[in-house]
């Protein structure tokens, strides 16, 4: 989907039509009820679990005239999920190990 977002934005934004892609993170954890200001409530994401009225305002922003000279990007919506490193462990859990791997 990426690549092709990517390739309708070349190929059809000299007739003015933009090609984007959402991409959500882990929705639907029934976390619709949870306050705004509530943040880091699982090990996943470190800001908060995206819910379904998260993706949807993603969309909408990229319709918008907000947007207007947005295309070919992906837009990921995932609470940070994807800040997190390869091995899935944190920054302050690798210190010990590059402490021993520097001079």
């Amino acid at each position: 989907m990426i690549s092709l977002a990517k390739t309708f934005a070349y190929e059809f934004g000299k007739y003015g039509i933009r090609a984007n892609v959402v991409a959500p993170g882990n929705v639907g954890g029934g976390n619709m009820e949870q306050p705004v200001d509530e943040f880091a409530t699982n090990g996943i994401n470190p800001l908060a679990a995206p819910r379904t009225i998260d993706i949807a305002n993603s969309v909408l922003f990229l319709c918008s005239d907000l947007a207007a000279r947005t295309t070919g990007q992906t837009l990921v919506v995932d609470g940070g999920a994807t800040t997190q490193s390869c091995g899935g462990g944190r920054t302050e859990d690798m210190l010990p190990a590059l402490r021993v791997a520097l001079p």
